[in-house]
């Protein structure tokens, strides 16, 4: 196959895809913890992990403490990413005008 039946003609790399409401809200509420905030958040939470599991016999609750530590984590760097994102897109726009 050619490279040029590969690209379609219509699409328009430079369009930046518009968000939903949804993520919007919840890039809205995200980015009121800083992302050393959710660095703490998931150190403190396998603390707890280790906590419940060393001196308590549910270890069911310790795993579950347990795996909020990559879930804050990626909120986290989802947070920064989002902010990485709007600080040069208006960048960008300030250079446009």
């Amino acid at each position: 196959m050619e490279q040029s039946s590969l690209i379609n003609p219509t699409i328009n790399r430079t369009q930046v895809p518009i968000k939903g409401q949804t993520a919007t809200g919840l890039e809205k509420v995200a980015s009121k913890i800083t992302s050393g905030g959710y660095m703490s958040l998931a150190l403190g939470s396998l603390a707890l992990s280790a906590a419940i599991a060393a001196f308590s016999k549910r270890k069911s609750m310790a795993n579950f403490v347990g795996l909020w530590v990559p879930t804050l984590m990626l909120v986290g760097i989802y947070n920064k990413l989002t902010q990485t994102e709007d600080s040069v897109s208006t960048r960008s726009q300030k250079n446009l005008h």
